[in-house]
C-alpha cells in the first residue's frame, strides 16, 4: 500500500497543473470539514467508542495531505 500511495503522491502536482490548465484563474474554495467532523463524532458515539480529539484531527489531516 505504501508503494502505491507514494506513486500517487508524485502525481498530485501534475494533476493540479492539469486542473489549472483546464480551469485557468479559478481557485477552489477553502475546505470546510465541519460536516466530516460531525459525522466522525456521531459514528464514534453511535458505536459506543470513547472520543479522543486527536481521532478527528488525524482523520482530517489524512484527507488534506
Amino acid at each position: 500500500m505504501l508503494i502505491y500511495l507514494s506513486s500517487w503522491l508524485k502525481d498530485v502536482p501534475l494533476f493540479k497543473s492539469i486542473l489549472d490548465d483546464l480551469f485557468p484563474g479559478i481557485t477552489p474554495p477553502d475546505r470546510d470539514y465541519g460536516v466530516l467532523e460531525r459525522a466522525i463524532n456521531m459514528a464514534i458515539r453511535d458505536h459506543g467508542f470513547q472520543s479522543w480529539s486527536n481521532q478527528v484531527d488525524k482523520s482530517n489531516s489524512s484527507i488534506t495531505k
